[in-house]
């Protein structure tokens, strides 16, 4: 039996924040993409049993912004990530 992972948008609050954003120069701002992620879940199903690796997320990104994902192994860096690129 295979992994089928699942992606979908709920109302579930998260614990603890996946992002750090920094401002840049006034002359940065104003260039790049907006990006905006509201309640995102992301989790896998597998012999009977779930596991969530993305509960509610929320990331609102002006052009000009930077950010860091930080948090320990596991916490689904990587996952986050891979959605936001369209990779998943």
């Amino acid at each position: 039996m295979t992994d089928t992972p699942e992606t979908t948008a709920t109302q579930t609050a998260v614990s603890e924040p996946v992002a750090v954003t920094a401002g840049m120069s006034a002359a940065a701002v104003g260039k790049g993409a907006r990006v905006s992620v509201q309640n995102l879940c992301k989790w896998y199903e597998h012999g009977g049993s779930t596991l969530s690796v993305l509960k509610g997320v929320d990331l609102e990104l002006t052009p000009g912004d930077m950010v860091a994902v930080v948090g320990a192994s596991g916490v689904g860096k990587s996952t986050f990530l891979q959605i936001l690129g369209t990779l998943d």
